[in-house]
Parts: structure tokens; sequence; C-alpha cells
């Protein structure tokens, strides 16, 4: 039996038409509703005999357990306008919600609140705020809106929030979408204030025009919004949270919504004025198409001048010049490979080195390294063998010992599965280094993914291919650069020291190994439920659905002595400037021009 996409709802069987099924004493009559491949049932019955009306409402209980279990199986759906009918907790219960939620972040979070601490707000002041925002709230869309803002102020990209849709108006009436946009006028090394441009967009094109300066939004000055967007954003440096600004205001994490009015004061030369603006409700796309999905690599034609395709692969690319002919671009795009095992990945590098890279790598002086926009994925250790000729170990990573550690599921989520961390955890239990932990501090760290997976983490090291390669590595590279890319660059940076270059923007900063789930829900007693779970429940929980799903990072990455590097992002030596009429691939493009010249 096939069961997918039945949505959750209710069924007027009147208006289903019936179907007559004749027994060996009487017959039933069957009302079929089919969802997807699948059947619900009802069935009423007609006898003279009592005695059959007995065993054939064994069918019918057969019939109604079928229809159960195509309900339980289906997607958790609900009627977008089902927001309307949803009973908001009272004010205290709304403040416990947050307060339940924030002190479960301050005891098990590992690495997402440090890197908060040059936001000019505290985290305890802004969930104080927030708390009131959630006793004010007039709907459920109001309320879920200060869970997505409390996601926001929570400076880790692995971090994110689900929602029950009665909760979430994005999910459920679409995405806000503007006539304009605005950028900062140049985002660069120095952090400074900036004049904010404009950008037309809609069909409505006389109101604003490209190059106007925005001065004010709601009569707030874009300063000021500008220093609140810093307080609502994922990433650590204010340089990062400027390129994310229009984003951030347009997705309503800042302190205007839909429900909004939207007035822009705006200079145009030495003229000043107001714009009145009216957002568009965009249903969201369940499947939206890549643009660069069938490019090699995602990587457009312009973005390497002089450079042409001479390997491709699923996610690593190399191109060449014979302008350059020393020179060799390695485009990776990412380290994912969807639900796959590690050997995929590893795959993908045999294939390279035995292809392309085993005759080539003793022959190239000047190493391109692009990472822009790598989102990571798996671990990224079998790369370091390309470039690298001693044997070596990745990041690693502390975890952080909490009251739930060692419950079963916990483990399985923290360790995702892997049998070298469970030897480890089995040997420090008996050593006593466990116990010998305070409940809050963390365990000494080990490296992120294991050498030998059948033996404690801390054993053995990965071995390098007889690659040759001496040359210099520019390493390319912006704020989406995440995960296992931020740890691929690090390891890049360790192991080959002053051979590598940084150009671009300062990476992510987050390479987060492990995470869990706390889920929070309001009782009928207008009491709340807390409490902590694995990861994966997030996506898939368990009904009843938790009204609030915040996914938590719990481990902290360091080096092998122990020094942190959770939110620290990698340095940049040539720092190329975002310029705001600059879209994302001419920016990469300037960003390859510069390494050329160093």
């Amino acid at each position: 039996m096939k069961i997918q996409d039945v949505p959750f709802m209710k069924t007027d069987w009147s208006k289903i038409p019936s179907t007559e099924h004749p027994g060996e004493r009487g017959l039933a009559l069957w009302r079929t509703y089919f969802g997807g491949e699948s059947g619900g049932y009802r069935a009423a019955f007609h006898s003279k005999l009592t005695s059959s009306l007995i065993g054939l409402s064994k069918c019918l209980v057969f019939s109604l357990f079928l229809f159960a279990v195509a309900c339980s199986h289906a997607p958790k759906k609900r009627d977008p306008a089902s927001s309307m009918s949803l009973v908001l907790p009272s004010a205290a219960a709304s403040m416990e919600m947050v307060s339940s939620l924030k002190n479960i972040i301050d005891r098990i979070d590992g690495e997402g609140l440090p890197p908060r601490s040059n936001r000019k707000e505290s985290w305890d002041s802004t969930i104080l705020r927030l708390k009131n925002e959630a006793s004010t709230a007039n709907t459920a869309y109001d309320l879920g809106r200060v869970f997505k803002r409390i996601d926001a102020t929570y400076p880790n990209l692995h971090a994110k929030v689900f929602l029950i849709p009665e909760l979430d108006e994005k999910a459920t009436a679409g995405s806000v979408q503007l006539p304009f946009k605005f950028y900062a006028e140049k985002v660069d090394r120095h952090n400074k204030s900036h004049r904010y441009m404009l950008v037309a967009t809609g069909s409505d094109k006389g109101s604003v025009q490209n190059g106007d300066e925005l001065l004010e939004i709601n009569s707030i000055s874009i300063q000021k919004w500008s220093d609140e967007n810093f307080i609502f954003c994922k990433f650590p440096y204010r340089q990062q949270c400027e390129v994310e600004f229009f984003d951030n205001f347009r997705n309503e994490l800042l302190g205007w919504n839909r429900h909004l009015p939207l007035e822009l004061k705006v200079k145009r030369g030495s003229q000043i004025f107001s714009v009145s603006s009216n957002p568009e409700i965009k249903r969201n796309n369940q499947n939206p198409e890549d643009e660069n999905a069938n490019l090699p690599c995602g990587v457009k034609s312009g973005r390497y001048k002089d450079f042409a395709l001479a390997y491709e692969g699923q996610h690593l690319c190399a191109f060449e010049s014979s302008k350059h002919p020393q020179a060799v671009v390695l485009r990776i795009d990412s380290f994912r490979y969807e639900d796959m095992p590690f050997a995929v990945l590893d795959g993908e590098v045999q294939i390279f080195w035995n292809n392309y890279w085993r005759l080539k790598s003793s022959k190239v002086k000047t190493l391109v390294l692009d990472v822009i926009g790598n989102y990571g994925g798996q671990s990224p250790a079998p790369y370091y063998g390309l470039f690298y000729s001693q044997p070596y170990q990745e990041q690693y990573v502390q975890f952080k010992k909490i009251a739930e550690f060692e419950q079963l599921e916990i483990l399985e989520s923290l360790f995702w599965g892997d049998k070298g961390k469970e030897n480890w955890f089995e040997n420090i239990k008996k050593d006593g280094s466990f116990s010998k932990t305070a409940a809050g501090d963390f365990l000494g760290q080990i490296p992120q993914f294991c050498a030998d997976r059948n033996k404690d983490c801390r054993e053995g090291l990965f071995m390098p291919r007889k690659n040759g390669f001496n040359g210099k590595v520019k390493v390319l590279m912006d704020h989406w650069c995440i995960s296992s890319c931020v740890g691929f660059v690090s390891n890049i940076k360790d192991l080959l020291k002053d051979r590598v270059q940084t150009f671009g923007s300062p990476d992510s900063g987050d390479s987060a190994y492990s995470r869990l789930s706390i889920f929070v829900s309001p009782l009928p007693n207008g009491k709340v439920e807390a409490k902590v779970a694995p990861m994966k429940k997030a996506r898939n929980p368990d009904n009843p659905e938790p009204w609030v799903r915040q996914v938590v990072s719990v481990t902290r990455s360091t080096d092998k002595d122990g020094n942190i590097l959770s939110g620290k992002p990698q340095q940049i030596d040539v720092w190329v400037p975002r310029l705001w009429n600059q879209d994302y691939d001419s920016w990469a493009a300037e960003v390859f021009r510069q390494s050329l010249k160093k």
C-alpha cells in the first residue's frame, strides 16, 4: 500500500457516493475516499440476520483502521486558514513559552550564543523584549513571528525553527514580495556607517529608481533599522549582516511585517520625498527551480575569465587557461551528496584523482579553490589528501555534558551513528573522564570525523595521496561558506600554512557538528511543556505535533589543542568589497580576478 500526499482533512461522508458490496447474507454500502493511492472507507451494513451483522462489523473496524493508518502516515498538513481557529495561549503562557525555550537554549547551547557578544543588545535583553511581544500577540501568526525572531537572534546557521502551520504565516499564506530592494552602498573590511541604495524591482518602477538613497522606513532612520538587523542576524560579523539586511527585512524578522504600513523616505539628488509601498504576497514554490542546476558545478561562464572547463564531476570541476598554463581553478560547490553515505564524496575525489589530478598535481603552481556559496555537507577529509603530503586530521569537536547526554536517542543524534565516537564515549566512561566533567562543561576534544570508525575516534589519521603538489593556494570564499566548508577552509590554512591566501569575504565561522531539538507547546491547563529531543524530530515530530521546534547547536568546534574555532570566521587576506549594484555572480568574478593579481 502506497500512502503519500494525503492531506489532513474532515470528510463529509454524505457527499461521497456509495457502492454496494453483497455478502453471504445482506449487503454492505461502501463510501470510499481516495487520497494519493490509498483510500479511507466508511461502511454501512444491511442484513436480515443479527449474527451476520456482528461478523460484518469486524470488516467495519478493519476498514476504519485502514483509514486511520492512511491519516496517520499522511504529511501533517493543515488548512492555512486554520490559524484563525487556533486558540491562543494566555499572555502568561505565551511568555512562559519564550522563557522555557530560552532557558533550555542557555543550558544546552554549544556555539550559538558566544558569537552574539558583539551585539549592542544582550541576549537576555532581546529575549525580554520578545517575551513582551509574545504577551501582546493578537493572532497565532503574531506569536509565530516571535519565535522566528528568537531563531534569528540566535546566530547560528545550523539552527532553525519549525512551527505548526497555524503559527507560520509565510509557510501558509505566502512570502512577502516588495517592488524594491535596498543594499549598503559598499560593504568592506572597514565596519562603518553606510548609505543604502534602492533598486527598483516591481512593475511600477516610477516610485523609486535605481540609485535612490533610502533614508527612512516608517519614520525610523535606516541606520536604526540596520542596528536592529544586526541583532536579528545569523552571522557573526556586522558586514555579513549588512549583505543580508534587505532579505531579513523582507522576511519579517525585524520590526516590520506585512500587516504594517510601508512608507519610505527617499533622496534623489537634492530632492527628498516619500513613497508608499504595498507588498505583494506570493505563494511559496515547493520545488523552486535552480537556474544554475545544469551549469558545471553551478558556475556561470563569466566567473573565470579566460578559463575553460577541463574536468567536470558532480560537485567538483576543474578549469584551465592557455594564458595561465600553470594555474588550475577547482570549483567545489558542495560537500553534500543528499543523504548518500560518506563513500560517495570519497568516490568523487577518487574519480577526480584517477582521471585528472594524479597527472596534473605536480605541474600546478597556482591552485585556486573556489568555495563561494558552498553550504557544506559531508566530511571533506578526502580532499586534503589531494594537496597535502603528510597524515592529517580534520577539525575537532567538544561535546557539552547535558542532562540528556546518556539517553540513547540523544546519543545517536549527537554522534550521527559514528561507531568511533561511541567507542570514545565508552572509554571516557571507563577512565572516569565523563564522571569528572561537571554538568554544563565540555568534554575533551575529539576529531569531528573519525579516521578509523572501528576504533576510539581519537586514534588514527587520514592518509594522503602521493600528489606531488607544492604550489600556492588561493581560496575564494564568502559568508555562505558554512558547515563543513568552514572546516575545509580552516584545515587548508592550517595544513598548508603560508602557502594559502584567502580572497573575498569571511566565511560564516559556523562549523557546528551536532544539533538537538527543543520542543515547546502550551498545555490545556495553562502550563507549558518544553523538552529536548533528537534533531531529526524537528522535521518529523511525533503526534501531537509540538507548536515550536527549535534546532540548537550543542557542540563547539576546536583545533587539536582545544582552541575554540566556533563563531570565528577565517580571516581574509584580500577583502573584496560588495557594491550595492553588483550581483552575486559579478562579485564572485571580481574575487577571482583579484586572486590572479596577487
